[in-house]
């Protein structure tokens, strides 16, 4: 047993068996010139409490527990809510570096800033682009590093979720997505130390959404909409293919670190006759954002 800066660990004598605890704890304010309407309440909030439990089994399958019982548990991710929820719940067997499955519910392999660890992430909030990509989804997905590094690949089927959002426990519909990554460092295996910290690559997802759960409104980093259905004369809902695309890059060196990526999101929405009457139209949303 072990107590330092990553948490508390167990090991068996072999340490075949590994068990780590540890935590994250984010509070943030939010604070406006105008508060008239819209939520726009001063306010500090919990943005992320999350204990993290990770455990080794027989050396190769890694398992890992994150409850949330901050502002970020909600199923559109960056709205504070009180209620608590199992972030990430998942299995990960690694036959080698270059062959490993994941199983469970984990962040989707699309978004680079969404990627990020909320612990390593530069700023509490992430930018516009992430709020087009998927957060958390449950499936299963092949993923591994292969040419020493020089390559990471991810491939997998999930449920399927809404831009920025984390997913239920379960499937609102019989369809299902598939994402997929590539990313590169292709100069990784240089001597030269500026160039080693580049990273380049393309990530996107396909599949069809049906339903409310499968669109979302769109918040600026201090949760204020920018963009909604309007509800007064339809309900809007996912009718139809659903597909992202976004080519993405990175540069790390020393203490310089850049980030950059292009998100297209493309949902088919139907509207459907409320109370008041009208009539139910189909069309196509694309939504694009770049950092």
């Amino acid at each position: 047993m072990s107590i330092g800066a990553s948490g508390f660990n167990f090991r068996s004598n072999d340490t075949n068996f590994v068990l780590k605890i540890r935590g994250l704890l984010q509070a943030d304010s939010r604070f406006y010139i105008d508060d008239g309407g819209n939520n726009r309440n001063d306010t500090f909030i919990l943005r992320r409490a999350r204990p993290i439990i990770e455990a080794t089994l027989w050396e190769k399958i890694d398992l890992t527990m994150v409850p949330e019982f901050g502002g970020g548990s909600n199923n559109a991710v960056g709205n504070p809510s009180s209620s608590a929820s199992i972030l990430d719940a998942y299995a990960n067997f690694r036959y080698a570096p270059e062959l490993q499955l994941g199983v469970g519910k984990f962040k989707s392999p699309v978004g680079l800033e969404q990627l990020q660890s909320d612990s390593q992430a530069f700023f509490m909030e992430r930018g516009l682009p992430s709020s087009l990509t998927p957060s958390r989804d449950i499936g299963i997905m092949l993923h591994g590093e292969v040419f020493d590094g020089v390559m990471n690949y991810a491939a997998g089927i999930f449920n399927g979720v809404g831009d920025n959002r984390n997913t239920p426990n379960l499937d609102i519909d019989d369809e299902k997505d598939v994402a997929a990554r590539l990313f590169f460092h292709p100069f990784r295996k240089l001597e030269i130390e500026p160039l080693q910290g580049l990273g380049v690559g393309v990530a996107g997802t396909y599949g069809n959404h049906d339903g409310v759960q499968g669109i979302n409104n769109y918040s600026t980093e201090a949760a204020q909409t920018y963009f909604s259905y309007n509800p007064a004369n339809a309900v809007v809902a996912a009718d139809g293919t659903a597909w992202r695309f976004t080519p993405q890059a990175y540069y790390y060196w020393r203490s310089l670190g850049v980030i950059g990526e292009y998100v297209v999101s493309s949902q088919e929405v139907r509207g459907t006759p409320t109370a008041r009457g009208g009539v139910a139209d189909e069309g196509d949303l694309q939504n694009r954002g770049r950092e």
